[in-house]
């Protein structure tokens, strides 16, 4: 968490941040450690113990496809949070939202990621994972490009929502895929973990893309500001100063949106180099992990 919270913080603020997480950690691996030493006699034990631990989800990281299918969804999260955190700060912040009507406002999003997410499991045979997930990454990049023109007088109807199901679709071109390219041709007692690996990447993309993103707009936000102040001869009235700050923070949520969109690019470009798995491959695919099936 320190580490996290230090990226997106002021630069004379990282360092000792850092620091501090860095510290946490090195006393969560001590802790391990003497944790596990009440079971072994020795430290090589335990060294041995944790090494054969650790090989155990690296070597899963030797497959291609499964590789980048990880990168693509790390990649894809940080360009889905970019859309989930900036929107819900315009909708409460610009367009007066409450909590639970931008959390309505976000409905759409869920209902078109669950119907492509039926039309693209019918395609994966024919059309096959690599080119749907290099579309749907495409598609979200193309989207987010569209959100990065937000202004203090866009509108929910006019501009959100159909940026918002542009990127549904894109998710959900991605989303069926990546699921199943993640834990193509694993042996049946690492599917489980495998399938788990995908979902911590994902949250490991969400939280260093938010992250970044943060940092982004908070630079992008103080110029904004400061280029408007410059130019007022006087100092600002309280009206005067709400419309600088609405103006600095529109551009710096299309500043972030920017930055999500690269992500997506990413995601796209990774997809097209890593992924190699054939539609063959998907149909002989189990569709559940060893311990789920009914």
């Amino acid at each position: 968490h320190g580490i996290d919270f230090a990226l997106s913080r002021e630069s004379d603020q990282v360092v000792p941040i850092f620091l501090q997480g860095l510290v946490f950690l090195f006393g969560m691996l001590i802790r391990d450690l003497l944790a596990a030493a009440d079971g072994f006699e020795r430290v090589e034990d335990i060294l041995f113990f944790n090494a054969i631990e650790l090989q155990e989800p690296l070597r899963l990281f030797l497959d291609r496809n499964r590789t980048g299918s990880y990168v693509v969804m790390m990649m894809t999260a940080a360009a889905l949070f970019s859309m989930f955190f900036f929107l819900t700060q315009y909708v409460q912040e610009v367009l007066g939202y409450s909590a639970l009507q931008a959390g309505f406002a976000f409905l759409p999003v869920s209902a078109v990621i669950i119907v492509i997410a039926q039309v693209t499991g019918r395609m994966l045979s024919k059309v096959g994972p690599r080119w749907l997930i290099a579309a749907g990454g495409g598609v979200v990049a193309i989207a987010l490009l569209w959100l990065s023109r937000i202004s203090v007088h866009s509108t929910y109807l006019g501009t959100l929502l159909p940026a918002m199901v542009v990127i549904a679709v894109g998710l959900g071109l991605v989303f069926v895929p990546i699921t199943l390219t993640a834990v193509a041709g694993v042996e049946r007692t690492d599917a489980g973990i495998a399938s788990a690996m995908l979902n911590v990447t994902q949250q490991i993309g969400g939280t260093l893309g938010l992250s970044s993103l943060v940092t982004v707009f908070s630079s992008a936000f103080a110029r904004d500001v400061a280029a408007q102040t410059a130019k007022l001869s006087a100092a600002p009235s309280g009206a005067v100063r709400l419309q600088i700050a609405n103006h600095a923070l529109a551009h710096g949520w299309g500043i972030g949106f920017e930055v999500g969109a690269l992500f997506a690019v990413v995601a796209l470009v990774v997809g097209l180099l890593t992924i190699r798995v054939e539609p063959a491959d998907i149909a002989t695919q189990d569709p559940l992990p060893v311990g789920l099936e009914g």
